[in-house]
């Protein structure tokens, strides 16, 4: 797994201070992780994840999905998050009875989500 250190700026110098910012940029540290396995399942496209420190610990998202992960380390943190990939997969495969918004969710996953090794290693024998 690969890490992508990005600083990015928080503020704009030169503009006058907005109630709850500070005069000054601050410098906010953000990792950019390509993920290409979950827990027990394998992605076929790498989904882009930003690792950024939210208190004590860390949050994991995904660029192209609504989810996240928390844990107390970055590890953590994308643990949980394929967690709660698999598991939206696994509930979104259940029925079509979703929102359109959900259904578009179903169809990214559907062409990104291969279940097991195993299972991958079948497909490309019988293509």
């Amino acid at each position: 797994m690969e890490l992508e250190n990005v600083s990015t700026q928080v503020g704009a110098p030169g503009l006058p201070a907005i109630s709850g910012f500070q005069k000054k940029p601050s410098l906010v540290s953000l990792w950019i992780v390509r993920l290409q396995r979950l827990v027990t399942m394998r992605l076929t496209v790498p989904l882009d994840v930003i690792l950024e420190p939210d208190g004590d610990g860390f949050i994991a998202r995904p660029v192209d999905l609504p989810l996240y992960g928390f844990g107390d380390d970055t590890i953590e943190a994308l643990e949980m998050l394929k967690r709660s990939i698999e598991s939206l997969y696994n509930e979104l495969m259940e029925d079509d009875n979703f929102s359109p918004e959900w259904l578009l969710i179903k169809q990214f996953l559907k062409e990104r989500v291969v279940l097991g090794h195993e299972e991958y290693s079948v497909q490309q024998s019988t293509n």
